[in-house]
């Protein structure tokens, strides 16, 4: 009987009745010649998703001591009208240009760990003149967040 019932298991997990493992978390990256003493953090964990799982990666110009970029990233399991890609597009696209964010992209993937957690190529070689219409109101929580430990708010 145990043998059957590990064969199910296997059987349910090889079909994808479990869904699959998806990198979770966000990370911060600074670049350019004057970020001062502002560093990167990184903190991401493997997590069980139902479906598929995403990256989203936005530039930021910051210019605390001259000229500075900063890299969001997150990644995590998708969420159909709050975490997919269609709908982290559109809330981009509603943000304010004067936010200076440009850059952004978004993969969604469906296999084990296939989501990255690093800042998605598009993103890396955006330069400000490529900014988007971006709004303060629905800028995402972890850009408020990684701005406000930037600045030690």
């Amino acid at each position: 009987m145990t043998g059957l019932l590990s064969g199910l298991l296997m059987f349910s997990r090889a079909s994808g009745a479990w869904g699959v493992t998806c990198n979770s978390g966000s990370s911060t990256n600074y670049t350019g010649s004057d970020c001062g003493t502002m560093s990167g953090s990184e903190a991401f964990t493997a997590v069980q998703c139902s479906g598929n799982c995403y990256t989203e990666s936005m530039k930021q110009g910051i210019t605390p001591n001259g000229v500075c970029d900063v890299i969001f990233v997150t990644a995590g399991c998708v969420q159909n009208g709050s975490k997919d890609c269609a709908t982290l597009q559109a809330t981009y696209n509603a943000m304010d240009p004067s936010a200076g964010n440009y850059g952004f992209a978004c993969e969604e993937c469906s296999s084990d760990s296939c989501n990255p957690t690093t800042p998605l190529s598009t993103t890396i070689s955006a330069t400000a003149s490529d900014a988007q219409p971006l709004s303060m109101a629905v800028i995402p929580s972890f850009c408020l967040f990684h701005l406000a430990r930037a600045f030690n708010l």
